[in-house]
């Protein structure tokens, strides 16, 4: 019991000091739009984040619509679902995610922001937010015509993601996409949901896995041909040209000096250093 208290108490005292740091950052909406960043877990997604968030005057929001990974405060404001993970829309759903993002950029919400000052990617000023999202790929089209956004849709090969996963004894999200007629309607023909099923309900963990990213990913892939708007970039192309694809990115993004961005690649992101506890997304 003392270990459990001193582990609420220790929870309890850091978010203090983050909502104390958060208060004494200004921000003011600049001339450029807001970023959304769809990606996958262990899939790079803290590391672009943090790439893109290290930019002068640029703050991110790390697992935005994660009702796992928020504190119980911002939890109210996500649209609740029995896994978290959002995967068709409804009017309240509509409803929550609007108000969620009104109070985001306008500052009047703080949803897991940069706390550590000391860092030198800090900003006391900010302009610009990008927001990572990893539990809602399915809504993105939505995302990007509502919210007028910049869309990057950051994506790793299905099988390293799920091998990943497995190695940090994560569970998968298929029984609330194989349970959702309205998702698998909109986005699978009946011989693929008949394998799906299939596969859910004898397919090996690694096949559940990855069967678990092609659902989390539909939406998203369908509609990229479509998207020429979009940025989308891999994690495998990140690794092997990091300076070129960084450029480009810097270029989509409107941001004149990639140099933080490119120093800031070669900086091991949160989730590599040691193993991703449990219940995270990255």
């Amino acid at each position: 019991m003392r270990k459990h208290n001193r582990a609420e108490l220790r929870a309890l005292l850091k978010q203090v000091i983050k909502v104390l740091v958060w208060s004494l950052v200004k921000h003011k909406q600049g001339s450029k739009k807001n970023i959304l960043l769809f990606a996958n877990r262990r899939g790079g997604s803290t590391w672009i984040t943090q790439i893109i968030g290290a930019t002068r005057g640029m703050t991110f929001i790390d697992h935005g619509l994660s009702i796992h990974n928020v504190s119980k405060y911002v939890s109210g404001f996500v649209p609740k679902v029995d896994d978290g993970h959002i995967r068709t829309l409804n009017p309240d759903i509509r409803n929550q995610l609007k108000t969620y993002f009104d109070e985001v950029f306008n500052h009047d919400l703080r949803v897991n922001s940069p706390w550590k000052f000391w860092e030198k990617t800090f900003n006391f000023q900010t302009d610009r937010i990008v927001m990572k999202i990893t539990a809602a790929k399915s809504v993105i089209d939505f995302c990007d015509k509502e919210f007028n956004c910049q869309i990057i849709y950051f994506t790793r090969h299905p099988v390293a993601c799920a091998t990943a996963s497995l190695r940090n004894n994560w569970g998968h999200h298929l029984k609330g996409y194989l349970e959702n007629d309205h998702f698998l309607n909109a986005h699978l023909s009946e011989s693929e949901i008949s394998f799906a099923k299939s596969i859910y309900q004898s397919g090996s963990e690694i096949e559940k896995h990855t069967l678990n990213w092609v659902l989390e990913n539909k939406a998203a892939l369908d509609l990229l041909p479509k998207r020429n708007h979009w940025f989308h970039l891999t994690y495998e192309e990140l690794v092997v040209d990091t300076n070129q694809q960084l450029i480009k990115l810097a270029e989509f993004l409107e941001i004149k000096d990639p140099k933080p961005m490119l120093h800031q690649a070669g900086v091991p992101s949160r989730s590599t250093r040691g193993l991703s506890q449990k219940g995270t997304s990255d």
